[in-house]
């Protein structure tokens, strides 16, 4: 039989794995979308195009970090 300490310990660890996944892909998506673009800026005449995915990039870390934290908190 399951106790309930036992289920508290299986949800506590559900949770920080989940929390990971977001942080990692928080990780990746700063990784992808803005250092990337930086190169980008740096190197190219496109500044529209790349400015846009660096914004977008910017906020989707942000959110991703933000849902990640909070996962891990609750």
């Amino acid at each position: 039989m399951v106790t309930q300490k036992e289920t508290r310990e299986k949800e506590r660890s559900s949770r920080e794995s989940l929390g990971k996944f977001f942080y990692d892909l928080a990780k990746a998506t700063f990784t992808i979308m803005v250092l990337t673009n930086v190169l980008t800026l740096v190197t190219t005449d496109n500044y529209k195009y790349a400015s846009v995915i660096f914004v977008i990039g910017v906020i989707s870390t942000a959110i991703l970090a933000r849902i990640a934290y909070a996962i891990t908190k609750k």
